[in-house]
């Protein structure tokens, strides 16, 4: 299982437009979604030939980031009258944080048989519509992460055509047996991007 976030941060409102019997205004900010597993996966139990896939559960990136520019605005209505979002714009997506936690104690050992690892976001109807967005770079023992590198690419125009619906990590092992003990990893991916929209208030 996974938990899935919204990361809120503060609206800036732009400007506000006055009709007979509503005020209109654009507002705009930056939000960002965490994907993070609840529990460790083993990935010597996960491999098949030494590979082996992670799936990021309740993945709806697009949607997520709809969802979670709406569920703001409409948290911030005031006077108690309805609220009308419209033309929701998002910019500058990123993923910007993309690593594993592992256990202090395996450290070593997914050092030695984790030989590569990357996140990739996909379309599950169109198995051709994939992009890698991280690729790993470091096991870094002392503080139990898995550190990955995101993509610099801008992703969005990606994201918004082709509304990706599940993320996945594949990884490579090297030199592993079953006597060489668990591999145990719990991810976090974090993204963060801007938006604005227009909101009525009816009067």
């Amino acid at each position: 299982m996974a938990k899935k976030h919204f990361v809120f941060s503060m609206m800036l409102a732009a400007c506000t437009l006055f009709a007979c019997n509503k005020s209109e205004s654009v507002s705009s900010g930056s939000n960002g979604i965490r994907y993070q597993a609840e529990e460790y996966t083993d990935l010597a139990e996960d491999a098949v030939f030494y590979e082996g896939r992670i799936y990021v559960d309740n993945v709806d990136l697009y949607g997520d980031m709809i969802s979670s520019v709406l569920t703001s605005a409409l948290s911030s209505t005031t006077n108690g009258n309805d609220e009308r979002i419209s033309d929701v714009a998002l910019s500058n997506f990123e993923f910007s944080l993309v690593q594993f936690y592992i256990y202090p104690s395996e450290a070593d050992s997914m050092t030695y048989h984790l030989e590569s690892a990357k996140l990739v976001m996909a379309n599950k109807a169109f198995a051709e519509q994939k992009v890698e967005v991280a690729q790993m770079v470091v096991v870094d023992g002392i503080n139990g992460k898995v550190i990955f590198a995101p993509t610099t690419d801008d992703l969005l125009e990606w994201i918004e055509s082709n509304r990706p619906d599940e993320m996945y990590f594949e990884y490579k092992l090297r030199n592993f047996t079953q006597a060489a003990g668990p591999l145990n990893v719990k991810y976090e991916i974090l993204t963060s991007f801007d938006f604005s929209y227009e909101s009525s208030e009816d009067k």
